[in-house]
């Protein structure tokens, strides 16, 4: 049996061509997280190589980018390629056949504070126009860019 399921958030944006014959692929990296070890380090995280054909190769290319969040389904294939010394190089990458996306779907545009829209009661317009700071304002400091697998 050759089963792999995986989740991860893409490594970059999906590469799309076409064959001679015009049969569509898509290659993509997705990053996996280790995890934390049990002093709560971060451990890293995979990168694996996948590859997807046809239509599921263009609905990938249409509707991910890099940092998107996906849960895939496929078979490992290695593959291997010789070298000029004689020796092989060897490739492990995921043939997909199944994709879902995990990422949450776009909100509709929504007013910033104290533009309230014609369907806000009275109560919402007061309590909407007491806010004066950003209450998530402290985590951005928390957050370090570089630490992000993508």
């Amino acid at each position: 049996m050759n089963k792999v399921i995986l989740i991860g958030r893409l490594a970059r944006d999906p590469e799309l061509r076409y064959t001679e014959s015009g049969k569509a692929y898509v290659r993509f990296t997705i990053a996996i997280n280790r995890g934390k070890n049990q002093n709560g380090d971060d451990l890293g995280a995979d990168f694996i190589n996948c590859f997807a054909w046809e239509k599921l190769a263009e609905n990938i290319n249409k509707y991910t980018k890099k940092g998107s969040k996906v849960g895939i389904s496929g078979k490992i294939r290695v593959t291997s390629k010789p070298l000029d010394d004689g020796t092989k190089k060897y490739f492990t990458e995921i043939q997909v056949t199944e994709l879902e996306f995990l990422d949450r779907k776009p909100k509709e545009e929504t007013p910033p504070y104290g533009e309230p829209t014609s369907a806000d009661s009275a109560e919402t317009m007061q309590s909407t126009a007491e806010i004066t700071e950003d209450p998530f304002d402290s985590f951005a400091s928390e957050v370090n860019p570089d630490d992000l697998p993508f």
